[in-house]
């Protein structure tokens, strides 16, 4: 959500009040919980970058400066946690349906600076925030969210996709802010991620991911930084990112899984299902699968032969597939010797 906006014609324009119903937002005594917590833990807060539009959920970003202590600014949102998130049923005595979201950057970081470079962690703290309202579900820890097609998050480094963690290097009080109803807010810190790792984390888990990582990699944001995986074998794709276009701009979660047989031999698609995400995916995951239709169940089995991809990805190597990508979840579709897809029963694992 951009922080400004501009009224042409008030006269003729609705009042904000009558636009956008009034935003959930921290009960005062809530809110005081949340501020003290911040500055107990994270520090001081020297500024505050305040959201002046906000139909949902009112989220500021919250800077503690760097000091001699702690040489590096850590950046909060404010206002995510007032919104409670709709975490699985298995998981409600946890007390998880509230969050607020860290990232700690370089000293030299140039704050309030033009330019993605500068602005896209700031960027990200808001899309996180809203992601659980916008996809009606939640966020927590080892919950991943990859950039459209993977892209860098500026033309200055590599790093694509996050991952959230528990804070790295703070008090182990940190990770957890009791209100005084009872209620508690979760903090979690945004870990920038390389491609590679995300294909790691996502083939494998999170945990397992974190154990490649020192306290130093995970403490700072390092735009870069070498990627922790790249002692692994490189995949060669059939299409480099750098020649992907944007052929597909849906709506919702845009994550999918397809195997290499497609994305590194370059073989078109052959038979797709979508599923229901799993508990805690709903965010990312579209849950589209997409395979060549000729892989055995050894190949298929080996989370190495396969990858998640952003839709638009598939699209580029298979444009065929778009009119398929509305069907409802619980759907099939097998291409014929006549190349035209028609649709398959489709059964759950």
């Amino acid at each position: 959500m951009d922080d400004t906006r501009s009224l042409a014609n008030e006269g003729n324009q609705k009042s904000e009040a009558q636009q956008y119903p009034a935003p959930e937002m921290y009960e005062q005594e809530d809110w005081e919980a949340v501020e003290a917590h911040l500055e107990q833990y994270f520090g001081p807060c020297d500024n505050v970058f305040h959201e002046i539009m906000s139909p949902d959920i009112h989220v500021d970003i919250y800077i503690m400066k760097p000091t001699p202590e702690r040489n590096y600014y850590v950046l909060s949102t404010f206002g995510m946690g007032a919104h409670r998130m709709n975490v699985p049923a298995e998981l409600a005595e946890h007390k998880l349906e509230r969050a607020e979201i860290i990232v700690t950057l370089p000293p030299d970081w140039q704050l309030g600076q033009e330019g993605e470079e500068w602005y896209w962690p700031i960027r990200w703290l808001k899309i996180l925030a809203r992601l659980p309202i916008n996809e009606d579900g939640w966020l927590g820890w080892g919950h991943t969210v990859a950039n459209p097609d993977d892209a860098p998050f500026a033309e200055n480094t590599r790093l694509c996709g996050l991952m959230l963690t528990e804070p790295q290097g703070f008090d182990e009080e940190a990770v957890c802010c009791e209100l005084p109803g009872g209620d508690e807010v979760n903090f979690y810190q945004m870990i920038p991620l390389t491609f590679e790792e995300m294909q790691f984390k996502l083939a494998h888990d999170a945990q397992t991911l974190l154990e490649r990582f020192t306290p130093e990699q995970l403490a700072v944001v390092d735009i870069h930084r070498e990627s922790v995986c790249g002692d692994l074998p490189q995949k060669q794709f059939a299409i480099p990112q750098t020649e992907l276009k944007d052929v597909y701009q849906g709506d919702g979660p845009q994550g999918c899984i397809a195997t290499d047989r497609i994305l590194v031999d370059g073989v078109p698609v052959g038979y797709c299902y979508r599923e229901e995400p799993d508990p805690g995916d709903e965010a990312w995951d579209s849950g589209w699968r997409f395979t060549a239709g000729d892989e055995s169940d050894d190949y298929l089995d080996d989370p190495d032969r396969s990858g998640v991809y952003a839709l638009n990805t598939i699209c580029n190597y298979d444009p065929d597939v778009i009119p398929l990508l509305d069907s409802d979840p619980g759907t099939a579709w097998s291409r014929g010797e006549d190349g035209v897809f028609r649709p398959e029963l489709y059964e759950e694992d």
